[in-house]
């Protein structure tokens, strides 16, 4: 259940970035805005990596998730 909240935060995160990025190009706050975008897909990411882990690990879930949730951490690091 918390590994769907962490992915459902996650994605939310991700489609606010490129409104945030035209917000960024016309308006005078727009850098401010997608600052906290960016920030805030970078804490979803580790929590949804976080998450999986503690899902798997003392949850006793299957380990699935946590190689996507890495990457996707790996890539928004890049």
């Amino acid at each position: 259940m918390f590994l769907r909240i962490a992915i459902i935060l996650q994605t939310v995160a991700l489609f606010t970035a490129p409104i945030t990025a035209a917000l960024l190009l016309s308006a005078p706050g727009g850098r401010t805005l997608h600052s906290v975008s960016a920030y805030g897909v970078f804490a979803a990411a580790v929590l949804s990596l976080v998450t999986a882990v503690l899902a798997w690990r003392p949850g006793g879930g299957s380990p699935k998730p946590i190689l996507p949730a890495a990457v996707f951490l790996g890539l928004t690091l890049a």
